[in-house]
């Protein structure tokens, strides 16, 4: 079979198989039914359309995820692979990317008006930490003259190691707090 199909040839095969038989029609108009609700909800903005198509997202998918139970379990195996192997083998790529976005999210909070002050000093905070580590590490490197362009020489150093773990974790546990705050605002502001 060839591969190596040109993107009209691509979207050729993906409508003839749309077309193949009933069952991708038949999900095809599930799916374009659930969008259409979302669509004219728009204008008439019912509540009970808000909460009933989640819920059948979610029930599609877990029906999906049901049929498919052997591959799902394994997906989900590997993302949790992937976590733990970023855990346990951090990359400086990765801490470098976590640094910026916390400058990015920083200058953001500090410029925006909409955020209350609690939850302008509760970034302050973390950012604060996360910028305490990301300093303390670079004294760390820079006065044991230590070389980061390699990735495995933050695994022989118990305090690089220290540093970029710890970081992860605050990191980590920062964005699972905002997720939380964010969700409790938008039901609040939604249902009260």
């Amino acid at each position: 079979m060839n591969i190596d199909l040109t993107l009209f040839q691509k979207l050729k095969l993906i409508f003839k198989y749309f077309f193949s038989s009933f069952m991708p029609i038949e999900l095809l108009i599930i799916v374009l039914c659930v969008f259409l609700f979302l669509f004219f909800n728009l204008k008439r903005n019912k509540t009970i359309v808000n909460i009933f198509i989640p819920i059948i997202i979610l029930l599609f998918v877990a029906f999906m995820a049901m049929g498919f139970h052997e591959y799902t379990k394994s997906a989900f195996e590997e993302v949790i692979k992937l976590i733990m192997h970023y855990y346990y083998f951090p990359s400086m790529t990765f801490y470098f990317v976590i640094i910026i976005f916390t400058t990015i999210y920083l200058i953001r909070t500090v410029y925006t008006e909409k955020v209350s002050k609690k939850f302008k000093i509760f970034n302050y905070s973390f950012s604060f930490i996360l910028f305490s580590l990301f300093v303390g590490l670079f004294s760390y490197v820079i006065s044991n003259h230590i070389g980061l362009s390699i990735d495995y020489s933050i695994y022989k150093d118990q305090y690089i190691l220290s540093f970029i773990q710890i970081s992860n974790l605050v990191f980590v546990l920062w964005l699972f707090i905002i997720g939380i705050i964010k969700l409790y605002n938008y039901f609040k502001k939604k249902y009260d």
